[in-house]
């Protein structure tokens, strides 16, 4: 939550007659609050989002080693992490969870769970990328990397603006249509797809 903002958990910390949390904001207001509701204890401990995690993710889905949370050039074991595409994709994984969306009048409810419950819906395990996508050159694969050197220059590929403030090195890739992402990012591999609409919801 971003610091300077106002939230208010509804029930006690031994709340523990629902397992799920989430959020509630009234659209009514000018300017709307959220309120946490559900079970206090999980609004402290998160399960959900703290069974995330940054890891570099090889092109046959396997994982090479987690991140450290706090300094990603580094594993999460000790030693130098790679993050050029060395060793694979820079990704966040997000771990399985049930959802809900409750609409009551002016009032939009966001409820999460990291247990099937009723009226549920079931958000499969999936790895996002960590940073906007670029286009490895060489093999027309979309990636997700730290990298500065030419194969990797985002925009439109201008060279000749590598050495200007406008330099595209370690940019994001754009001008590409939406059917030619798709088909950078399967040729990565099985598994592979463009961000979707479902991670993005």
């Amino acid at each position: 939550m971003p610091t300077g903002e106002l939230s208010h958990i509804i029930g006690t910390p031994n709340d523990v007659d629902v397992d799920y949390y989430g959020v509630e904001i009234d659209s009514a207001q000018s300017s709307p609050t959220i309120t946490r509701i559900g079970n206090a204890g999980l609004h402290r401990s998160l399960p959900v989002q703290r069974n995330s995690y940054a890891c570099i993710l090889a092109d046959n889905g396997t994982e090479a080693y987690k991140l450290n949370p706090t300094d990603w050039s580094q594993k999460l074991t000790g030693g130098a992490s790679k993050l050029d595409g060395t060793d694979g994709q820079v990704m966040i994984y997000i771990p399985e969870f049930w959802y809900k969306i409750e609409i009551d009048g002016t009032k939009e409810r966001r409820l999460i769970s990291g247990f099937a419950l009723d009226s549920f819906t079931y958000s499969k395990p999936e790895y996002l990328s960590a940073y906007k996508a670029s286009l490895q050159r060489s093999t027309l694969k979309l990636s997700s990397v730290k990298n500065n050197t030419a194969d990797f220059r985002g925009g439109g590929n201008q060279s000749a603006w590598d050495a200007l403030a406008q330099s595209q090195l370690q940019m994001p890739v754009t001008g590409i249509s939406r059917t030619n992402f798709r088909t950078y990012a399967r040729n990565r591999g099985a598994g592979w797809e463009a961000y979707n609409y479902h991670a993005w919801w």
